[in-house]
């Protein structure tokens, strides 16, 4: 009898214990939750500071965003997430107290043109701004700023690009970019922000009409470039105008080039040879000279290969294919032209081994 009820008592310190483990998880679990519900969805932004209204284009637009916690308990922000229109967001981490508000300074990017907008005088603008909140559960709810941007200036096209076709020793060919005021301007002035490039802006017809005139200096080196003009305006009535920026770039090539660039062998069999043929040239006709020949492997070999004209050389590219080698590598050539100037052309060579019948790892 004695063990039956020592058998009953502990069973029951069991179940006790149980039922009260259980009530604490539950307890602690809607604690979390309702603290966490709390801080996700109660900050609140007044609707008048989602919309800045209508204003200039301006990459560097600053609008003022006030957050304010209703809650009983302190909130603590410790990022925000927003798109690339949204530059800046600061101060980026902040603790708002409970009852209290607290206000970050947004930087937007208001010249970013979307497809399709590339004409419009007014364009709208939205961005999300989401709070993430300490120790909060994810998908949390954010704002959207909005707003209309007024372009002073269409740009057409709205970026210039001179690819590769900038040849180092000749002539820079220049680009026109079409400029309309879609307001009255007393005053448009165009700047180089790089002595990359000069900018020169005529009027054409009316007064709401300009030509842009990009050239790239001629001192610009080998390789890709970029440069910024600046549009700097004064509206009729004397107002200043952010200045709208126009993107410029480009590559200057050297003037002597391979062709092909790069010498693409394919597949060959293990024990056999592959081989290609180049041509050095010089793009202004300016005759040069081939002074040395290095190659990557002893397999791979470059020979000149028959008469060509000063301004041309041609090469046999030949790579014997083996086991255990790579067969990936390299040729460059020495080069000197006309006035002494050095340099190196360097060519890459693919190749692809197959094993035979007969061949095979050694």
């Amino acid at each position: 009898m004695v063990k039956t009820e020592r058998t009953t008592s502990a069973r029951s310190k069991a179940i006790i214990l149980l039922l009260l483990a259980v009530s604490c998880a539950v307890a602690f679990w809607m604690h979390f939750a309702a603290a966490n519900a709390t801080a996700n969805a109660q900050l609140v932004v007044p609707e008048s500071a989602l919309d800045f209204g209508e204003v200039w284009e301006e990459e560097g637009f600053q609008w003022k965003l006030p957050i304010r916690n209703p809650t009983g308990r302190a909130v603590e922000i410790s990022s925000f997430q927003s798109a690339p229109l949204c530059t800046s967001i600061q101060p980026g981490s902040l603790v708002i107290p409970p009852g209290d508000a607290a206000e970050v300074t947004l930087t937007l990017d208001l010249s970013r043109i979307c497809i399709g907008q590339e004409k419009l005088p007014v364009r709208d603008f939205s961005v999300p701004i989401v709070p993430v909140i300490q120790g909060s559960l994810p998908g949390q709810r954010g704002w959207v700023i909005r707003g209309r941007v007024r372009v002073p200036l269409l740009l057409e096209p709205y970026e210039v690009d001179f690819g590769d076709n900038l040849v180092q020793g000749q002539p820079f060919s220049s680009r026109r970019v079409s400029v309309t005021s879609t307001t009255p301007l007393a005053r448009v002035i165009a700047r180089s922000d790089s002595a990359r490039v000069s900018a020169k802006l005529t009027p054409v017809g009316d007064g709401n009409s300009r030509e842009l005139e990009i050239v790239p200096e001629g001192s610009l080196g080998p390789g890709p470039w970029q440069a910024n003009v600046l549009l700097e305006m004064l509206t009729a009535t004397g107002e200043a105008i952010p200045p709208k920026r126009l993107r410029v770039r480009g590559v200057v090539k050297e003037d002597i080039e391979a062709v092909p660039s790069v010498v693409l062998l394919g597949a060959c069999p293990v024990g056999g040879t592959a081989q290609e043929t180049v041509v050095l040239r010089s793009t202004s006709g300016k005759p040069f000279e081939v002074r040395a020949v290095k190659t990557t492997s002893q397999h791979l070999v470059a020979e000149r290969e028959g008469q060509t004209a000063p301004n041309l050389k041609q090469y046999r590219i030949s790579q014997r294919v083996t086991w255990g080698d790579p067969q990936n590598g390299s040729i460059t050539f020495r080069v000197e032209a006309e006035r002494g100037e050095a340099l190196l052309v360097t060519v890459p060579v693919l190749c692809l081994a197959i094993p035979s019948e007969n061949e095979g790892p050694r």
